[in-house]
């Protein structure tokens, strides 16, 4: 319990104290795109890092060295925590969207943060507006920006299964041309 009330603690004070950074990335998008990208998957990957620390949370990566470095991926993964989203991003090479549930907008400096690092806001009841967002991560995926999907739409919690997944989160792939990353979270 106390670590789940330091890693909100944690959480918070990034979000806050953090929030002039969103001010100085804007400023470095402006001048120089590529740098903002890098800087933000630094700086992102370091908190992520800390709170997976503070959570006491232990890794065991297989497989991470057949991940292409040279180009955007789709990865695809099992759903199981909000933590899903930092255990994979402290992996990624490159910068890497994710796919998250539009409910997502509800958190103004989250927001923020997700957006400046190319997350996509999928709008689960309305199908057209869903397919907005798909077309958006296949423009992501062929500009050379990866793309984390969780294709069974929402957490499983029942160990080892999986829901079924959604058909158009492969969509991304094909019609980017970029290969898939399977990843499974046990």
């Amino acid at each position: 319990m106390i670590r789940i009330i330091l890693v909100l603690i944690e959480v918070i004070l990034f979000l806050v104290l953090g929030s002039p950074l969103l001010l100085v990335e804007w400023i470095i998008g402006k001048l120089n795109p590529n740098l903002k990208d890098r800087s933000c998957l630094a700086l992102v990957k370091w908190v992520f890092r800390q709170i997976i620390r503070t959570a006491g949370v232990k890794t065991i990566v297989i497989g991470e060295d057949r991940i292409p470095q040279d180009t955007a991926v789709l990865y695809v993964g099992n759903h199981r925590s909000y933590f899903d989203v930092l255990l994979t991003y402290i992996r990624v090479p490159r910068p890497t969207g994710y796919i998250a549930k539009k409910e997502m907008l509800r958190y103004p400096l989250l927001r923020d943060w997700m957006r400046n690092l190319y997350c996509l806001f999928l709008d689960r009841e309305n199908i057209k507006e869903g397919l907005k967002t798909i077309l958006a991560a296949i423009d992501l995926v062929k500009n050379g920006i990866s793309v984390t999907i969780f294709p069974e739409g929402t957490r499983n919690r029942v160990p080892d299964t999986f829901l079924p997944f959604h058909d158009g989160s492969f969509k991304i792939a094909e019609k980017g041309k970029v290969p898939i990353v399977p990843i499974t979270l046990v």
